[in-house]
């Protein structure tokens, strides 16, 4: 009498659950790592575009200053008086990580949010600004710096 088996052994079963676990291990492996890296370009496209945004908007009103209505504080806040169409001072400054501008006086505005640091100094009619930004993302602590400078008003 001839017995025809047609299932798979139980070794043959666990062999094979054993190699589909060891793939699927791998592809989530390699799903995690490119994901870290995805989040970890995004926050630094991010990083990148925060600081121009401010560095512009600084770089755009200290363009329309003499030298002579600009003061430098410590190197870390900057105040415009008698910019062209404002009735006041226009400040810039680091507070708790954000760069501010401040302008009337007491109405603040957060330019970035991930602000490191930031330093004005002023040689004759050339104003450099220095930006240093960063962040944490997944673990990665990702920084971006941005270098301007902005000749000023002669009158």
């Amino acid at each position: 009498m001839k017995i025809n088996n047609k299932g798979f052994t139980f070794a043959e079963t666990m062999v094979s659950a054993l190699i589909f676990s060891i793939l699927a291990i791998a592809i989530l492996s390699v799903l995690v790592v490119g994901q870290k890296f995805w989040h970890s370009d995004v926050g630094r496209v991010e990083l990148q575009q925060e600081a121009r945004l401010a560095m512009d908007g600084m770089t755009r009103e200290v363009r329309e200053s003499k030298s002579t209505d600009i003061s430098v504080s410590g190197g870390s806040r900057i105040d415009i008086s008698n910019y062209p169409g404002a009735s006041g001072t226009i400040a810039y400054y680091l507070q708790n990580g954000q760069l501010i501008r401040e302008y009337p006086a007491g109405t603040e505005k957060i330019l970035t949010g991930d602000a490191q640091t930031v330093d004005f100094s002023l040689s004759g009619d050339i104003l450099t600004i220095q930006l240093g930004l960063g962040k944490t993302v997944y673990g990665a602590d990702l920084n971006f710096s941005l270098k301007e400078q902005v000749r000023l008003r002669n009158q």
